[in-house]
């Protein structure tokens, strides 16, 4: 990726994906040959990346906000404008330079802005509530070549963003637009968007080009979410009690079965995923990522094939067998429940299916080969081959291209 600048703005230029592709076999072949010297390189930059995003999402979050505001100024080189207020909790990636906020902005504890490439901007006196997650990154279902679509979010000034909504890459907020909470926002056309933001960004894009869809998803048993609780965990719970119809003090005696909040904070790729090979005795193949703060029952009965992407805070519940296969996606905050008070069963996801953001698979489910499960959505019954399926529960939208061809990776010199 790339950027020059026109007339003072920052233009975002795109690499085809043909090159991006020879880029990572060239990479690959050179590693082959050069295994002790890559395993060394990789090592350092991912300790020295993941320490970095350690202390902005575990360390830091824990400073009185007038020293956290001039670390994200100074350190992270973060845009914040003067009366903006940001509760503890912010999460993000390894890229936090491309986030910019304006000014008497309000951001609620435990926000996740999710942006590796592209631009999130915040307007004026726009108001986020707690746990909403923004996403610059997401699957391109249309092209076979290349298996992502990312681009910038734009919130403009005086919006408001409720509780524990998600928004999706190439998504324009208008100005003075209500999100209600627990909603899901994205663009109907997002290559569309994209070329208009590619123009000039918020600048040109008039009211009347921006075609997004938003729908509700479950509510989830808010007065469960304690405000001194780890970090998405007593969220995660909730939702487990809610789709799982567990009592609170059932989920508590599961959350002792659980496993990883320590070690899913190594701030190390390396670290976390041999100890889950080794230690913990699950199954992984081979360019498989699992991204922070995993979490599992039974893990020895976790199997995951290669060149698969797990996101972060993801539960999977081991006490059935859960079998995930090649070039998967499995986004932040989705639950694989095996077992609730009425069914249980193993969960079977085929090759090439994308599990998206926040949503929550149910016991004996299989979700077949290219299928897509939209962000915040609850699957109760199979997911047929190249289905993409959205809402609570669950239901047929369209088919998705079956034409697939991509190989994913995440790993950093290779990705």
């Amino acid at each position: 990726m790339g950027s020059n600048k026109t007339k003072g703005k920052k233009q975002i230029t795109y690499v085809p994906a043909t090159e991006l592709k020879r880029t990572q076999v060239q990479m690959r072949r050179w590693s082959s040959g050069h295994r002790t010297i890559f395993f060394l390189i990789s090592t350092v930059h991912d300790i020295a990346i993941g320490i970095y995003t350690f202390l902005f999402n575990h360390i830091i979050d824990k400073f009185p906000f007038p020293l956290r505001k001039l670390l994200y100024r100074f350190l992270y080189r973060v845009k914040i404008g003067k009366g903006t207020y940001i509760d503890n909790g912010l999460y993000s990636c390894w890229d936090i330079s491309h986030i910019s906020i304006g000014k008497n902005t309000y951001i609620d504890r435990d926000v996740t802005l999710w942006t590796p490439i592209h631009e999130i901007k915040i307007g004026n006196n726009v108001k986020i509530g707690r746990e909403a997650q923004v996403y610059t990154v997401q699957h391109n279902l249309d092209d076979p070549e290349f298996d992502y679509i990312g681009n910038s979010v734009i919130i403009r000034d005086n919006a408001v963003i409720g509780a524990y909504s998600i928004i999706f890459a190439g998504t324009i907020i208008k100005e003075g637009q209500k999100i209600p909470p627990n909603t899901i926002v994205f663009s109907r056309n997002p290559k569309y968007t994209i070329a208009m933001m590619q123009k000039g960004l918020e600048k040109q894009v008039k009211d009347e080009d921006i075609d997004t869809r938003t729908y509700l998803w479950k509510t989830m048993q808010e007065e469960f979410v304690k405000k001194e609780s780890q970090k998405y965990i007593n969220t995660m719970l909730s939702r487990i009690m809610e789709f799982g119809k567990y009592s609170k003090n059932e989920v508590k005696r599961l959350k002792k079965k659980m496993r990883g909040f320590f070690w899913g904070k190594i701030p190390s790729f390396t670290v976390r995923m041999f100890i889950y090979r080794h230690i913990y005795k699950m199954k992984i193949g081979k360019l498989t990522h699992i991204h922070e703060n995993f979490f599992c029952i039974n893990p020895s009965n976790i199997k995951i094939d290669k060149t698969t992407i797990i996101g972060n805070n993801v539960f999977m519940d081991g006490r059935q067998k859960i079998e995930i296969g090649t070039n998967c996606q499995v986004n932040g905050e989705v639950i694989l429940l095996t077992e609730t008070k009425d069914r249980k069963g193993p969960i079977k996801i085929e090759d090439y299916a994308w599990v998206a953001a926040r949503s929550t698979i149910l016991p004996g489910v299989t979700i077949g080969k290219g299928a897509v499960v939209s962000g915040g959505s609850l699957v109760t019954e199979d997911v047929p081959p190249y289905n993409i399926v959205g809402g609570c529960p669950a239901k047929s939208m369209k088919i998705r291209n079956k034409d697939l061809r991509y190989t994913l990776s995440f790993r950093r010199l290779l990705a």
